[in-house]
């Protein structure tokens, strides 16, 4: 918010109190560098108000149910998170120009990725169940892959397109891919 409003306005007390507010910041995360620098490398015992995480029970983990916090802090944030969520979904379904942006929005779809390789899955010779030879393509179908790839300048995205046919027998015996 400051940052914008020093970019709108340009005045130097908006920009020192963003310098001021960065110094800060870094003088913080350097605190914190250095007390968990020197936790791990000393092996220390923990200071009574901290909890070694590696230690707590993990009973309920992953369960459905009440979430038991151990700070009450926690769950109030957690509360006011939710009834946030809450109030944006309302909100969308009772505001008339929300729920159009909503609406159109929800057309909006991400590209279809552009396949780099094609791989069309060979059709067997006889059927691998009764081994009939004689089958006939029902459907043609796609799997879509994708996968990352190292190479010597760096990662890319590498999509794989798997084409494949169900195939039938004369007598409506159904095969599956």
């Amino acid at each position: 918010m400051w940052r914008n409003e020093w970019e709108k306005s340009g005045e130097a007390s908006l920009k020192q109190r963003l310098i001021d507010y960065n110094a800060e910041d870094c003088g913080a995360l350097a605190c914190v560098t250095h007390f968990v620098t020197e936790l791990s490398a000393t092996k220390a015992r923990l200071p009574e108000r901290m909890i070694d995480v590696a230690s707590l029970p993990l009973d309920g983990f992953l369960k459905f149910g009440k979430t038991r916090y151990l700070l009450p802090a926690l769950e109030e944030i957690n509360r006011a998170a939710y009834w946030d969520y809450q109030r944006e979904k309302i909100i969308l379904k009772s505001d008339k120009r929300l729920n159009e942006i909503a609406r159109v929005s929800a057309q909006k779809r991400r590209p279809s990725l552009k396949a780099n390789s094609v791989i069309y899955w060979p059709r067997p010779s006889a059927c691998p169940t009764c081994g009939r030879s004689t089958l006939y393509r029902r459907e043609t179908s796609t799997k879509r892959v994708i996968d990352i790839k190292f190479g010597e300048s760096g990662i890319e995205r590498w999509v794989t397109t798997y084409i494949f046919s169900s195939l039938q027998m004369s007598d409506m015996h159904y095969h599956l891919r």
